[in-house]
């Protein structure tokens, strides 16, 4: 809902010709210009996401399965109803390992 809001502010700027000083991250122009992100894209965005895929990313413990106990979707917030989202068909059901762990951050990247 907060999202919406700043669309719409921003886009009554824009219909307006107003030309308001607004500093987005690196992020917000790489996705605008369909640009696929980096890891290091979100260090400046989202610090602690940056730093939980980093571990995944970089982790070589054999069970980063048991550890992570997490799979390819993200629950999302929908005006108070909580959606899973999966990263790609059938994701809810394929658990995250060792052998796609560098996948998973890849979806999840796009997908954010």
């Amino acid at each position: 809902m907060k999202y919406e809001l700043i669309g719409i502010i921003l886009g009554l700027a824009l219909f307006n010709n107003i030309i308001l000083d607004v500093n987005f991250p690196l992020v917000v122009y790489k996705k605008l210009l369909g640009c696929p992100l980096k890891l290091e894209d979100m260090k400046e965005c989202d610090p602690d996401l940056y730093n939980t895929l980093n571990f995944v990313r970089s982790s070589t413990d054999e069970n980063i399965e048991e550890i992570l106990s997490s799979n390819f979707s993200v629950v999302v917030d929908r005006y108070g109803e909580k959606i899973e989202v999966p990263l790609k068909p059938g994701g809810e059901k394929l658990a995250i390992n060792k052998n796609n762990k560098d996948e998973s951050v890849a979806l999840y990247l796009d997908w954010y």
